[in-house]
């Protein structure tokens, strides 16, 4: 339900309706004017509830921490693909729409959140592989510069008016599912306190039932005897149950191991500290190695996964999880990396803050289980803030990786 005209009355009752289901807006500076702009203001008169970073940010508040809460509360994310979108940058020239991409990417694989990806002068088959793997599956729209920007806006609104109305469903659903068992427990519970409170009443009152007991205990009284207890069987424990069998294909991201496409390399870096993984820097170590001839790709473990023992024993190059995660059929080479970081004040320069990074990685052949490891540490980088400081050190350690480590 949507209209091309609309009143105050209309768009109240449509904007309220929005209120809870917050769509992601993606994008670069570049296109803010041509693309971005107009079509946030056509899909607001539609009655969607919009996080763009024009309107969504107050004054005075930190960018960063804003942008974290718009993509946690976002259902859904528009992403403007262009030119400038793919292009790879130095960290002083940082962009935050491809981090937003992928942690949109993140909630779609773990939560219900979907992907409305708009390819703005761009075609879709030339996506580097650090983005066309995670888009695998997810349909686009295609839009040309100087295009019809209402005939987008009316697609892309059609879509999220069906996802809303299917979570809608599912919500009612769930909630039948889980008050129904609840209301029938009730009325079980009450006829059975129903039915022994009525057999208890009339065992009590019957005077044959009184006179049976009283002549029992007379009896066993003139004997000595005392009635016998039932005697508790042993416990066997549980050698009847079934073994739980752990299914490693949850492990996997479900749209890669569907696609036809073989992956050469596969990239996941992790946070040693967070157990989280580094969407970015698995990123840009994935483009290094397309560059240097190898199909580079990120998404291939969960980041459930990297919580895992299992995980550890990965990395260590453990043959028995290689065979479990069926890890052959989906790479020929697995790259595994956990990243640390530090930070101390600046000693030559007061009031700035240096990060110092290390990496250990695995390289994984997963055809003959074979493993390659290596560190690189102490790489510096200062800044004002922790995070400038990092950003740094970051991308002066990408770069050693790239020029040593590049090549299989």
């Amino acid at each position: 339900m949507y209209f091309s005209t609309v009143n105050n009355n209309k768009y109240n009752m449509v904007y309220s309706s929005h209120k809870k289901w917050k769509i992601f807006i993606c994008h670069v500076s570049k296109d803010k004017d041509l693309v971005v702009d107009p079509l946030v203001k056509l899909l607001q008169a539609k009655g969607s509830y919009l996080w763009y970073d024009k309107i969504s940010i107050p004054k005075c508040e930190p960018i960063p921490d804003e942008i974290q809460r718009g993509l946690k509360e976002a259902k859904g994310g528009v992403v403007i693909f262009s030119e400038d979108f793919i292009k790879i940058r130095p960290p002083e020239e940082r962009e935050w729409a491809n981090e937003e991409f992928f942690v949109l990417i993140h909630k779609k694989n773990t939560e219900k959140c979907f992907l409305i990806p708009v390819f703005y002068d761009l075609d879709p088959n030339k996506l580097p592989e650090r983005f066309k793997g995670p888009l695998d599956n997810i349909n686009g729209f295609p839009f040309k510069k100087g295009g019809n920007i209402i005939d987008l806006a009316d697609q892309i609104f059609e879509v999220v008016e069906n996802k809303r109305i299917e979570d809608s469903k599912l919500r009612k659903k769930q909630r039948i599912r889980y008050f129904y068992p609840l209301i029938a427990l009730g009325i079980i519970t009450l006829i059975y306190l129903a039915y022994h409170a009525i057999n208890a009443e009339s065992q009590l009152f019957n005077p044959g039932t009184l006179k049976s007991i009283i002549d029992t205990g007379k009896e066993n009284k003139k004997q000595g005897s005392t009635i016998p207890l039932q005697q508790i069987p042993k416990h066997n424990g549980f050698s009847n149950s079934k073994a739980v069998v752990e299914n490693y294909s949850s492990y996997l991201n479900e749209s890669l191991i569907n696609s036809k496409d073989n992956i050469e390399v596969s990239v996941t870096i992790i946070d040693e500290k967070l157990k989280s993984i580094e969407t970015s820097v698995s990123s840009a170590i994935a483009d290094g190695y397309s560059k240097a001839g190898k199909k580079g790709s990120i998404g291939l473990l969960r980041s459930s996964f990297v919580k895992k023992p299992e995980f550890q024993e990965l990395f260590k190059g453990n043959s028995d999880i290689i065979k479990k995660l069926k890890l052959n059929k989906y790479t020929d080479y697995l790259v595994i990396g956990k990243l640390n970081y530090s930070f101390r004040s600046g000693t030559e320069d007061k009031g700035t803050i240096v990060c110092n990074a290390s990496i250990s990685m695995s390289i994984i052949s997963t055809f003959d289980k074979s493993i390659k490891s290596f560190d690189i540490a102490d790489v510096y980088g200062n800044g004002v803030t922790e995070s400038q400081a990092k950003e740094k050190a970051l991308y002066k350690l990408l770069s050693f990786y790239s020029i040593d480590h590049s090549s299989l």
